[in-house]
């Protein structure tokens, strides 16, 4: 794995040949929509396969999976535009593996939140859990349950479904409780996610035992509890999983050793799912990649890579005659690289992700990641 900063003048085509690679290749990994308007400073994730199979002939997705032993689904995997459209043509390249990461076993966890049919699919092979926001409990104890979109075809993937509590920030009673864990079960869930804010105005000790209680409940029923939080958060130790949740790993300062090293401090690593950021942010609203190389492409400006390996790009911007500078930040592939070799330096439980919002090449990333350490991260195998 490569990651390649873009020159000035340099062409996808020119990438290409530098890396023995095809340029279709590097445009579906990094899903350039516009491959022509590259950004002078933007980093694009290069994958070396170890082993390739071009397509000859009338042969189908099986036979190739058939002729070298793997699973039609790491064939899907290994190449992500299958996913999308997945029968072959003759002359087509096709990844058959990568170099195995160094990294142990993960899990992934993703919020389903508003995906599309076409992002859960791409999804599906990196993850393991997959949050659905629909449980709502108000400020009476009331219990709202939506139904969930695609819930029945992750569960048909043998998945693992969670439901997401929202409550407002108040911490639902013991029996409205029992009520959700109930009514999970019947829609085929297998556990639930209290919500941030749920927690964070208890003292410790009142949160401990709220916790515990709430343990038990789902011990009962035979489900698993995990539990939301942000950088600040303490999360106790009663809950079989913490979720560090994505926005918060782009929020206020970037990550660094030393926070790193007092996050280490207030919670257990091995129980904890750290956010990946998937998307830029100019000023406090999030935009995606494709949104920021639109705007880099039409300033003519240049990302420029800050110390940790994050990046920003600065622009002008006019609004009724007034000019004002803007800062996109950018969260590139060696920055996510770097979280990735934090999840692993750590030991920490996996990655959480907000499905619809991943570029391709975090997916990628997560699939084959290298990292400069050593450290790096194998998903769970598609079931």
């Amino acid at each position: 794995m490569q990651i390649h900063t873009v020159r000035e003048g340099e062409s996808i085509f020119h990438i290409a040949r530098q890396y023995n690679t095809s340029a279709l290749t590097i445009i579906t990994n990094n899903a350039l929509s516009h491959p022509d308007r590259l950004v002078v400073g933007e980093e694009l994730l290069i994958l070396m396969p170890t082993r390739t199979h071009r397509v000859r002939g009338t042969e189908t997705l099986t036979e190739i999976a058939t002729r070298y032993e793997i699973r039609p689904s790491e064939l899907i995997r290994n190449n992500p535009d299958l996913r999308l459209r997945p029968s072959v043509r003759p002359g087509q390249l096709l990844v058959l593996k990568y170099p195995p990461p160094k990294g142990g076993m993960s899990a992934g966890l993703g919020y389903v939140r508003g995906a599309s049919k076409e992002a859960l699919d791409l999804a599906l092979p990196y993850l393991s859990y997959f949050v659905f926001d629909s449980c709502h409990v108000g400020a009476r104890g009331d219990v709202h349950m939506e139904k969930a979109m695609h819930l029945e075809y992750v569960l048909k993937k043998k998945k693992t479904p969670l439901l997401r509590i929202d409550a407002e920030g108040i911490s639902p009673s013991l029996s409205t409780m029992e009520s959700v864990a109930e009514a999970a079960i019947r829609e085929g869930y297998y556990g639930l996610v209290l919500g941030d804010g749920i927690l964070t105005h208890m003292l410790r000790s009142e949160r401990d035992a709220y916790l515990l209680a709430v343990r038990r409940i789902m011990l009962g029923k035979g489900l698993i509890l995990f539990v939301e939080g942000d950088l600040e958060c303490d999360f106790g130790d009663y809950a079989d999983g913490n979720i560090l949740l994505p926005h918060a790993m782009w929020r206020g300062d970037m990550m660094t050793d030393r926070r790193f090293d007092l996050m280490e401090k207030t919670y257990e690593s091995a129980k904890t799912f750290l956010g990946l950021p998937s998307k830029c942010t100019d000023g406090n609203e999030e935009i995606s990649y494709a949104k920021m190389r639109e705007i880099g492409y039409k300033c003519k400006a240049v990302i420029k890579s800050e110390e940790n390996g994050s990046g920003t790009l600065s622009y002008r911007r006019y609004r009724c005659g007034v000019s004002e500078e803007r800062r996109i930040r950018i969260p590139t592939p060696e920055y996510l690289s770097r979280l990735i070799g934090y999840l692993c330096e750590y030991g920490m439980m996996g990655a959480a992700l907000y499905i619809e919002d991943v570029p391709t090449f975090l997916w990628m990333l997560l699939h084959t990641s290298l990292w400069e350490a050593d450290y790096a991260l194998s998903l769970l195998s598609y079931r």
